[in-house]
């Protein structure tokens, strides 16, 4: 994080509040007339808190949110504050922590509000205030110990938490000026890891939090994680730029020392050539100074070549950089412009209906395609850093091609470039292969060929033999590649345009990932042009599999491809009339949307938002089949589903179970699995892709079509 948003150097942390006679100022407030209260991360919480100090609960009121009258919602306002912070994350990254605690001061009507980062230093773990709004501004800058505080308890408790009169239970806030009527506190996550929380404070009675108060502060804490992710981001790229600022600073001393270099064997030659004037006689020296000054010329030539190398590798480096920094920029930007634009457009509430529809889907697909940016800009990221693994199996490359090019079939068809499939089946057999990742290769190529076709122009697909390889062939009719561009295609961030005159979007990342992948399969890629506007041929070359398992596989592969070619091409969505389901998730939205698409597949929903409704639920009806999230607060799917198999003898016998999750990597399926779950769907999930897997699961129980 930038120096804004991190604790100050010191390891101590004070409880600090304004003098009374000098606004503005900020002075140490002692518990009593001596010294200060200091906190350094190091003292047994019990001497730093005293013996004075109440149990949690005792300070604890959140279950009053519930019970309180609640304001309605005011989306419209909601929805402008939220444009309104995500129009600062683009213009002004630095200032957003503090900008969303003026946002949650002003749409709470609190008295103060603010941010607390979980950070570490040589004190061990405490939070730090980078953003305050309000009566507390001042404290800008302060923090808490991690495990003594209020934040401590709401990332312990990984819920939102509502306080009364906290000074009770932790002493130190007791100097504190205004003291604390009521504070509610929500945690944010990044990557599934909880880093801070956000909190809005009444220092008097007038203002009582609510339900709605809770759902608009857990709203926020997601913005918060975005923020959260947005200025990290951008450090990294400041720290990478100090990075080549500090190798340009040591080139250019290597530059002063070759120059030195230079001026020793000027005076070497002159140092010689007196020598060769008093010792002329000396023919077996002279021979030997000549020989030491012929290698000093070499090793000055030598040092002095590999410096003006390294100064044109620097500057090619930096050239790169700010290509690259402009691009993701550029890229980023559109779809985010054209999101908060639409945006605006469906919160002014005056559209027509049709408009609606339009805005609406012009939303998904820039949502979609920063969702693919943010995936290649990982996928590049574990690449560097060796982290991207294969599950490797016998792969049919044909199902592979079949598969990609039914994904960009739409994408084709909208700018009206015909696609051809041309597998030759009897030379083809398996290759060991990561399926996923072909399939992924296989897209890059065809995305990247319609981009550069143009309309009425025409893609083919080959797949056959080459030796002892499975080549897979992309031929197009589209702009071609100049000669000077073809030996760098299959580079990071490497463009037919520079980033402020490119015609099409992309961060040059796609084919960078084909080369990295069909490299971990011990593969080549290859692309060919005969110039621009005469198209580009892209060829894949992979290992066929061992004989002993092509042999193996032929007759099961040869029966696959049969099945696909007689199978009807638009298959009726799977059915579950009269299964009885029960879905368990936390979040209410994403609940709402697995119970519509289950109901309107025709099973009987019932949804439930804990694992302790669920255990309710299934003490009153025994479901078909368990959906359940495994994210709830507190107990989690995982521990439901221990508890479903351990017991499910005496409570009537198997239950199938699906889990929704965000989690997509391999070692996050296995461990699903591993737990009790027959099924493991990665968010986001399509209606289809969750009614196709239950009615696998539950096959003999329904009611639909083999």
């Amino acid at each position: 994080m930038t120096e804004a948003s991190k604790p100050a150097n010191t390891p101590s942390a004070r409880v600090i509040e304004p003098h009374p006679s000098r606004k503005g100022h900020a002075v140490e407030r002692s518990l009593s007339d001596s010294e200060p209260v200091v906190a350094t991360g190091n003292e047994d919480p019990a001497v730093l808190l005293g013996d004075s100090r109440v149990p949690l609960e005792s300070v604890l009121c959140t279950e009053e949110l519930n019970r309180r009258p609640s304001r309605p919602p005011d989306y419209e306002k909601e929805s402008h504050a939220l444009t309104a912070l995500a129009q600062a994350l683009a213009d002004s990254p630095r200032t957003i922590l503090q900008q969303l605690a003026e946002t949650i001061l002003e749409t709470f009507q609190s008295d103060s509000a603010g941010i607390s980062l979980l950070t570490t230093d040589d004190g061990g773990e405490r939070f730090h205030w980078p953003a305050i709004a309000g009566v507390w501004k001042p404290y800008i800058g302060g923090g808490t110990p991690r495990d003594f505080g209020p934040c401590g308890d709401v990332l312990d408790r990984n819920a939102p938490l509502l306080f009364r009169h906290f000074e009770r239970r932790y002493t130190y806030f007791l100097p504190v000026t205004p003291p604390v009527e009521e504070c509610l506190l929500v945690p944010f996550h990044v990557g599934g890891k909880a880093v801070g929380t956000i909190w809005a404070i009444a220092h008097n009675d007038r203002r009582k939090f609510d339900a709605e108060d809770m759902r608009q502060l857990l709203s926020l804490g997601k913005f918060a994680s975005s923020a959260y992710q947005a200025v990290a981001f951008l450090d990294g790229l400041e720290q990478r730029e100090a990075e080549l600022q500090k190798a340009n600073v040591e080139l250019q001393a290597s530059r002063r020392v070759s120059l030195s270099l230079v001026e020793d064997a000027i005076r070497a030659r002159q140092v010689t050539e007196k020598v060769n004037v008093e010792m002329r006689q000396a023919e077996g020296s002279r021979s030997m100074l000549a020989t030491e000054m012929r290698e000093a010329i070499e090793h000055l030539i030598v040092t002095t070549v590999h410096a003006h190398t390294m100064t044109d590798e620097a500057e090619e480096a930096n050239h790169l950089k700010d290509e690259a920094l402009a691009t993701v920029s550029h890229e980023l930007r559109m779809p985010l412009n054209a999101l908060l634009g639409w945006a605006r457009m469906l919160g002014s509430q005056k559209l027509p209906p049709d408009r609606a529809e339009h805005a609406i889907a012009v939303i998904e697909r820039n949502a979609s395609a920063l969702a693919r940016l943010i995936d290649d800009l990982l996928d590049v990221t574990r690449i560097v850093a060796g982290t991207l693994r294969l599950e490797l199996q016998p792969v049919d490359l044909v199902a592979v091609a079949q598969a990609a090019l039914d994904a960009v079939r739409p994408l084709a068809a909208t700018r009206n470039v015909h696609l051809a499939f041309s597998p030759d089946l009897p030379a083809i057999s398996p290759v060991s292969g990561d399926a996923g990742r072909l399939q992924q290769v296989v897209w890059n190529l065809l995305a990247n060929a319609i981009k550069f076709t143009p309309e009425g122009g025409r893609i083919d697909v080959f797949i056959g033999r080459f030796k002892n390889h499975a080549e897979v062939r992309i031929v197009d009719t589209g702009q071609g590649i100049s000669p000077d561009l073809l030996p760098h295609v299959f580079e990071r961030f490497r463009q037919a345009d520079d980033a402020t005159t490119q015609r099409h979007t992309g961060l040059g990342l796609g084919l960078a990932i084909v080369r990295q992948i069909v490299e971990l399969h011990r593969g080549t890629v290859h692309a060919a042009s005969q110039g621009l506007g005469r198209g580009a041929t892209f060829t894949v070359r992979l290992p066929m599999a061992a004989g002993e398992v092509q042999v193996g596989q032929a007759a099961a592969l040869g029966k696959r491809r049969t099945a696909a070619s007689t199978a009807s091409p638009m298959p009726r969505l799977p059915r579950l009339d009269g299964l009885r389901i029960l879905v368990v998730d936390d979040h209410p939205d994403g609940r709402t949307l697995t119970s519509l698409a289950l109901t309107q597949a025709g099973a009987s929903v019932k949804a439930v938002a804990s694992v302790r409704e669920a255990h309710q639920a299934l003490e009153v009806e025994r479901p078909d089949v368990l959906v359940s999230d495994l994210g709830p607060p507190g107990e989690d799917g995982y521990v439901l589903i221990r508890h479903i198999r351990q017991h499910e003898a005496e409570h009537g016998g198997f239950l199938p179970a699906v889990a929704l999750t965000s989690y997509a990597r391999a070692e996050d399926r296995a461990r699903v699995l591993a737990a009790g779950f027959q099924a493991h769907l990665p968010k986001p999930v399509r209606p289809v892709d969750l009614t196709a897997a239950i009615a696998t699961l539950t096959h003999p129980l329904s009611n639909s079509d083999p």
